[in-house]
């Protein structure tokens, strides 16, 4: 029979509230968007995460029934796409204003 031993080589933290400070610190800060800058379209990432949520909803709505999970997540693509679209749209009319 095998044992494994695992060995954490890291030395003990003294306060582990003090460590998540120390670490919250030394982040980096992120930079925001000015008012003025044009808001860019959407990432995949952020897409899909709207999307989700979106057909989420729409089934929610109906009850959860079943059957009817591709026609909500078309239909969630559908809108956030025509949503983001009308974003991006109207940030490059403000821009050429």
């Amino acid at each position: 029979m095998v044992t494994t031993v695992l060995v954490d080589k890291r030395p003990p933290l003294e306060d582990p509230t003090r460590a998540r400070k120390q670490v919250a610190k030394s982040r980096p800060a992120q930079a925001t968007p000015s008012a003025d800058a044009p808001s860019a379209e959407l990432s995949d990432s952020e897409r899909y995460h709207q999307i989700r949520l979106s057909a989420y909803f729409r089934a929610e709505q109906r009850g959860f029934a079943p059957g009817y999970m591709w026609d909500d997540w078309l239909a969630a693509e559908r809108e956030v796409d025509a949503r983001n679209a009308l974003q991006v749209s109207k940030a490059r009319s403000d821009r050429k204003a």
